[in-house]
């Protein structure tokens, strides 16, 4: 995934998330694939189900944690290429 440009996301259909505790737990049903997000994670997931678009998650993580935009980017860029890769989530077509 290019952390140039805009990408968009979509979680599928068989993928569930459940706060519990403050952080997010995600089940992908079919493929009986589970992962868990603490609670920076856990912001990123609730963006994503709220925006769907890489730049407005990583803009309103940047002003959240008053960090650079830059390095924002990268590290939700390096989580949802794993969420991409586990199938938790799908770039949008």
């Amino acid at each position: 995934m290019s952390t140039a440009g805009s990408t968009r996301f979509e979680i599928p259909a068989d993928v569930v998330a459940r706060d519990v505790a403050g952080e997010i737990m995600i089940l992908h049903l079919g493929k009986a694939v589970y992962f868990g997000l603490n609670d920076v994670g856990s912001r990123v997931w609730q963006l994503i189900e709220e925006r769907g678009d890489l730049d407005a998650v990583c803009a309103a993580m940047a002003k959240e944690f008053d960090a650079p935009l830059e390095q924002i980017r990268g590290d939700v860029v390096a989580l949802t290429t794993q969420l991409v890769q586990k199938g938790l989530l799908n770039v949008a077509a």
